[in-house]
């Protein structure tokens, strides 16, 4: 019975001695082939070949250093915005935001959250006002009023009378208007009064989504 329990516990040595040593790195067994590795890529969507539920995508990262094939199944989780939609709704151009698994060539999308477009891409193209539609459904919850005090690094910096000094993250599509007019960041002077009509992001920080400044701002005394 010694010998016998002797040659099973050799046996067993020699077995875990063995999976050692093909768990080396580099070797089909390593822990870096063993777990998932997960990671958030953002860029622009490329292809988009999603049939009914299922399918595949091409995205190119936001630096343009690497392309990347993904599989959509029937349990990623499509979003824009908050709102969960269906695989048709999503288009070639917009800019995804991916939990992804797996390696470049062959990794599953988790999530996808399609983003507002990078409108630095297209600066060639007209630019295209949305104030008749923000008109009819306005963009962001909160609303603030105040003094410009100053504007860098891509954030809006207020004096406001109720909460004090505010900054706010200039997103790509942020619309500014003077006096009911479209115009750009460039016409924002300091010490302008302003409406802004703004959101949290999930990191809790403020984004602008109007800004509005001008004659249609300014009230009669009595009214």
């Amino acid at each position: 019975m010694r010998g016998g329990a002797a040659n099973v516990a050799a046996a067993m040595l020699g077995f875990t001695g063995c999976l050692c040593a093909q768990s080396l790195p580099g070797s089909p067994l390593s822990d870096a082939n063993l777990a998932p590795a997960f990671r958030i890529l953002k860029g622009e969507l490329l292809a988009w070949n999603v049939r009914g539920l299922s399918g595949d995508l091409i995205m190119e990262t936001d630096d343009g250093a690497s392309r990347w094939r993904c599989q959509v199944t029937m349990e990623t989780f499509l979003s824009r915005g908050t709102i969960r939609i269906h695989p048709a709704g999503v288009r070639v151009g917009d800019t995804l935001e991916i939990v992804a698994e797996g390696a470049p060539t062959s990794c599953v999308a988790r999530t996808v959250y399609v983003k507002a477009p990078d409108l630095r891409r297209f600066q060639t193209r007209i630019r295209v006002s949305g104030g008749q539609l923000d008109s009819l459904w306005p963009r962001g919850l909160l609303t603030f009023s105040g003094i410009v005090n100053r504007v860098e690094n891509d954030r809006l910096y207020l004096q406001t009378r109720k909460f004090g000094a505010k900054s706010f993250a200039l997103r790509d599509d942020t619309m500014f208007s003077d006096g009911g007019r479209p115009v750009d960041l460039a016409a924002l002077g300091t010490q302008t009064r302003v409406f802004v009509r703004a959101n949290r992001t999930f990191e809790g920080d403020l984004e602008v989504y109007q800004v509005i400044w001008g004659k249609i701002l300014q009230t009669r005394e009595g009214h």
